[in-house]
């Protein structure tokens, strides 16, 4: 019976968790590394608390019902995080065009001030931008492709500075750009040249 009353208890406080961690990931543009880990937990212990329900639904007859209903809350939050994370959106992407796109906009500057250190070879320009994570190449056409690596957990998807034009949308969704000789290499357009790596 103790461990009757305890499991509503122990499934609120893991949905709970689940579903504070995921928005304060979509909320906070930089949420510290703890915040993964603790959703990542939260989410195996609702698909664990799930089959335990379930079985207890199946051997339990007395309390079938109770089970069921647990069973279900526990996938409910599990699916309504991940929904709620598309509903509310990137908190990066909104940081970047508030804010994040000038601080950027000033290492493609001092690129493009370097452009005879640019080669058709991709080369690391850390030491022209000052920080970590960042390549460059000029292309036959003239333009400037930079990419700027994720730091940390912060950027889960790298972003990318191109300034020419031999992108192309797919057909069922004109936001989504790639180039003709990569084309399982997906980005979003945020504005102007900057575009965002999709994640496999």
């Amino acid at each position: 019976m103790r461990a009757n009353v305890s499991l509503p208890r122990v499934t609120c406080f893991f949905i709970a968790l689940f579903l504070i961690s995921n928005v304060c990931l979509d909320v906070i543009a930089f949420p510290p590394t703890v915040i993964d880990w603790v959703m990542a937990g939260a989410g195996v212990a609702l698909i664990g608390l799930l089959l335990v329900n379930l079985a207890g639904a199946v051997f339990c007859s007395g309390k079938r019902m109770f089970h069921l209903l647990l069973a279900i809350f526990a996938a409910l939050a599990f699916v309504g995080g991940i929904t709620m994370s598309s509903l509310i959106g990137n908190a990066q992407a909104r940081w970047f065009l508030k804010s994040g796109v000038h601080e950027y906009d000033q290492m493609v500057a001092k690129v493009i001030h370097e452009k005879s250190l640019l080669t058709s070879k991709v080369c690391p320009l850390d030491s022209i931008v000052g920080r970590s994570g960042v390549w460059g190449q000029t292309n036959e056409d003239g333009s400037v492709l930079i990419t700027f690596a994720g730091i940390g957990t912060y950027m889960r998807s790298y972003r990318l500075y191109y300034s020419g034009n031999r992108m192309e949308t797919r057909p069922d969704d004109t936001n989504i750009f790639y180039f003709p000789e990569l084309p399982s290499n997906l980005y979003v357009r945020i504005t102007n040249n900057w575009y965002v790596h999709l994640k496999d």
